[in-house]
């Protein structure tokens, strides 16, 4: 099982007769979660997946500075659409910070390969300033990590 693979289980249906299967294209969300604490409740459904759905996005609910070690992230986004797996030397995911430098989520670019994760909710220390061409930083990635087993 990949990292950040998990069931859910809803006391009731979740799709109703409108609801198309997905495209599994870019940029098109399945539905939303929301985290509270240590639950999980179901935000919105866009479209059905016939497969398993996996994080395409998380905001947070306030910015967070760049050298903050708490992960905020309390809003999902999933997609049908597989991501595919990152090279050792590229992003597994991506924030881009706003004008006021603040971070208010980032994006799931690939998954780490095997052996690997990504530290997403281990976050502190590891955010990689990426700059632009006028040396500013335009985003903070997170390479993916050795298993300690």
């Amino acid at each position: 099982m990949r990292d950040y693979t998990f069931q859910a289980h809803f006391c009731g249906p979740i799709y109703t007769h409108r609801h198309n299967y997905c495209r599994k294209t870019e940029q098109e969300i399945a539905f939303e979660l929301r985290q509270i604490g240590t639950w999980l409740t179901l935000s919105s459904v866009f479209c059905r997946c016939n497969g398993n759905a996996e994080v395409d996005s998380i905001s947070y609910s306030r910015g967070v500075r760049p050298t903050d070690s708490v992960f905020p992230g309390n809003h999902y986004q999933m997609t049908c659409k597989p991501k595919r797996e990152c090279s050792l030397k590229e992003s597994c995911y991506v924030e881009t910070p706003n004008n006021d430098g603040l971070l208010y989520g980032g994006k799931v670019m690939c998954h780490c390969p095997p052996k690997h994760f990504c530290p997403i909710y281990y976050i502190r220390g590891k955010r990689i300033p990426q700059h632009g061409h006028k040396q500013q930083i335009v985003q903070y990635g997170l390479k993916c990590k050795k298993r300690a087993f």
